[in-house]
């Protein structure tokens, strides 16, 4: 699950990358922003409960 919200995430900050500047401060590229930082989170929040199952199975 991480691996593919990670996948997803870096697909979505190349695309974020590449466009032009003009792009990346306008609506949808303020929109673009904030779903790569949730992205960001979900990654995160994918590792803690990792991390979480880990430690208590053992």
């Amino acid at each position: 699950m991480r691996d593919i919200v990670d996948g997803i995430l870096s697909e979505e900050q190349e695309v974020f990358d590449n466009t032009p500047e003009n792009f990346q401060d306008s609506y949808k590229g303020e929109k673009m922003q904030e779903s790569i930082s949730q992205l960001e989170d979900s990654v995160e929040n994918i590792e803690y409960a990792i991390e979480a199952l880990e430690a208590a199975s053992t």
